[in-house]
């Protein structure tokens, strides 16, 4: 189920053929309408799209579900994950290097108050000590080869906190360009022992049939075989300054100190797509929000 696929399908896209400066453009055009995916054909010399899953009927399309099927599957997967595919080649493998600049990728700066450029679509598989995590964090650009992640107290944090007890950094890798199935997985609130991946993979066989596919990278993680882009890292136990940063609330979040992500590989497909979820925006509620109802309705 691949990103470039589900593009195709978006007849109503906005398309912007010119290219526009990373700092507040990005923001301004995604925001016209945000009920309507926005495909940018060179931004910073490469293919960028936003709000893609702004709207329910946009997700079950590419679930190929009724809208009102949408939490019922959600519910389903979460009591009955099941393990992916693993299949021994992904097509972001035709582009791996270990020498890269990655302020030459299109990460913008959203919004006037941002510390600086972010990526936050990008989705966070790890695996530490027999439990493996999906989840979301965002990513503040540091530099040529490191980003500033925030990390809260949840399960990647823990994680984290055990490596870093031993003297040990977290391998670590983000993956960008996913498709719904894993975007609602990395969002939900499981419990430790859950292994986001396999909720993945049960939601896109209850809905498209078969499992999800899934790669292993050289540090040994896997992660979606379809993904666009893929950091493959380190959680160090380097600390800076993160924030502030505009939030879901359409506040800003503060300053508080952040881990530092050294990248020591970087994957593409041919011709990558960058995935721009615009914070504070429709995609942002849809994706922090549908996931949190099938818990608030299975506790009710």
């Amino acid at each position: 189920m691949a990103l470039r696929n589900l593009l195709d399908s978006m007849k109503d896209a906005i398309t912007v053929d010119e290219d526009v400066p990373l700092e507040l453009e990005v923001s301004k055009i995604l925001m016209k309408d945000q009920t309507r995916p926005v495909m940018f054909s060179r931004l910073h010399g490469m293919r960028a799209a936003g709000n893609l899953w702004s709207t329910r009927e946009r997700i079950a399309g590419a679930m190929r579900v009724r809208k009102d099927e949408l939490m019922p599957k959600l519910m389903e997967a979460m009591a009955s994950p099941s393990p992916p595919k693993l299949v021994g080649d992904a097509p972001f493998m035709d582009d791996v290097r270990t020498e890269f600049d990655l302020t030459q990728l299109p990460i913008p700066k959203y919004f006037p108050g941002d510390q600086g450029r972010y990526i936050t679509s990008a989705v966070a598989v790890a695996e530490h000590e027999g439990k493996s995590n999906v989840s979301f964090h965002r990513m503040h650009l540091r530099d040529k080869r490191s980003f500033a992640i925030r990390l809260v107290p949840r399960h990647l944090y823990t994680m984290w906190k055990s490596a870093r007890s031993k003297g040990k950094d977290l391998p670590t890798a983000f993956a960008m360009g996913l498709c719904p199935p894993v975007l609602l997985a990395g969002a939900m609130s499981t419990d430790y022992a859950t292994d986001e991946m396999h909720i993945a993979s049960s939601l896109k066989e209850r809905t498209l049939g078969s499992p999800l596919e899934v790669a292993k990278l050289q540090s040994g993680i896997t992660v979606p075989a379809q993904a666009e882009i893929v950091f493959e890292g380190r959680i160090t136990s380097k600390m800076v300054d993160e924030g502030p940063f505009m939030d879901i609330t359409g506040t800003y979040d503060s300053v508080r100190p952040a881990p530092v992500f050294e990248v020591d590989r970087l994957y593409m497909r041919k011709d990558p797509i960058f995935h721009l979820l615009l914070p504070g925006g429709y995609e942002h509620y849809m994706m922090m929000g549908l996931p949190r109802e099938p818990i608030i309705y299975r506790t009710v």
